[in-house]
């Protein structure tokens, strides 16, 4: 048992910029109108300054660090991480950066202002900035694995006495950069969705606990027998019996080891959210309205699995 919980959450998905939102539209079960995020006004919800390069994943990212800080007041600061899952950074912007090397007076007449936002860590290292987290920073990139990942780092970072919390989750965009690449993979997994936001991870305490985070189990080697056997082997580890669990989300050859849990499955709706997937995974699990042991299992194109056990109060 890790001693930590998830306290609260903030995203922006295809229902909105704001998780209210994401909440009536996961609760309704409604499609949203499609699988953008809709109004999303860099410049006039963030200003002008160093907004001009910005790009969709790292507006994204920030403007959901800023709604769970104006939440949560006093939580900015040294003692705080933040731990964002990716896939590996702006597609877009990484374009925009090459596509300029070839094309300006020089090879190397790159436009500057572009660099920072092309970083597979840039989003989190501008969160930062932009709302004082002087705590560790960190980027995991792992697909659609990405966010539980992160969370599992993020653990290790508050149990070593790194910081006092974390602010865990991840970004994606939704570009034709992005589409072109989610192209070349030989698996299609839907249409392509976009989103981003956070979770609070940290000891249980000053605010209400969501879920109680009891350990992780992770693989490489594709979605299949191997993958429920990564589950089975962390229930066994945590001493939970698979008739117990409440809520499951997950891919299909995991879920039916549960068949009288609830299913979660945020993707029907948003779209394929790429490395924002396991956050909505987890926002549609602390929802679901059960109490007891939830499992969340990503998996990604890569055969890469991650898995994550909690327990709802």
């Amino acid at each position: 048992m890790t001693g930590l919980a998830l306290t609260a959450h903030a995203a922006a998905s295809a229902f909105g910029l704001r998780t209210a939102t994401l909440l009536t539209g996961l609760r309704e079960g409604r499609p949203p109108e499609g699988f953008a995020v809709p109004d999303l006004d860099i410049q006039g919800e963030l200003g002008l300054k160093g907004t001009a390069s910005m790009d969709r994943a790292a507006a994204l990212a920030v403007l959901t660090v800023g709604e769970l800080l104006a939440a949560h007041p006093g939580l900015a600061g040294e003692d705080t991480a933040l731990v964002l899952g990716t896939t590996s950074g702006s597609a877009h912007t990484q374009a925009n950066v090459v596509r300029g090397s070839l094309t300006r007076r020089r090879p190397y007449f790159i436009e500057p202002s572009l660099v920072p936002f092309a970083l597979m860590n840039g989003p989190a290292s501008i969160c930062a900035i932009r709302h004082g987290l002087r705590g560790p920073n960190a980027t995991v990139a792992g697909g659609r694995a990405a966010v539980l990942g992160a969370l599992r780092y993020a653990s290790r970072l508050v149990q070593g006495g790194q910081c006092a919390r974390a602010l865990v989750g991840g970004t994606e965009e939704l570009t034709p950069e992005r589409a072109w690449l989610e192209g070349q993979y030989p698996v299609a997994a839907g249409p392509l969705g976009e989103g981003a936001g956070v979770l609070l991870l940290e000891p249980p305490g000053e605010r209400p606990v969501l879920a109680e985070v009891l350990g992780f189990g992770s693989m490489v080697g594709g979605v299949g027998d191997a993958a429920a056997d990564c589950v089975r082997r962390l229930l066994t580890r945590h001493q939970v019996d698979p008739g117990e669990v409440a809520v499951v989300s997950a891919p299909a050859v995991v879920s039916g080891l549960f068949p009288s849990a609830t299913a979660v499955n945020p993707a029907a709706l948003l779209g394929d959210t790429g490395a924002a997937a396991g956050l909505f995974q987890l926002i549609g699990v602390l929802t679901a309205g059960r109490t007891g042991p939830a499992v969340v299992v990503s998996a990604d194109q890569d055969h890469s699995v991650v898995a994550a056990l909690l327990r709802l109060p």
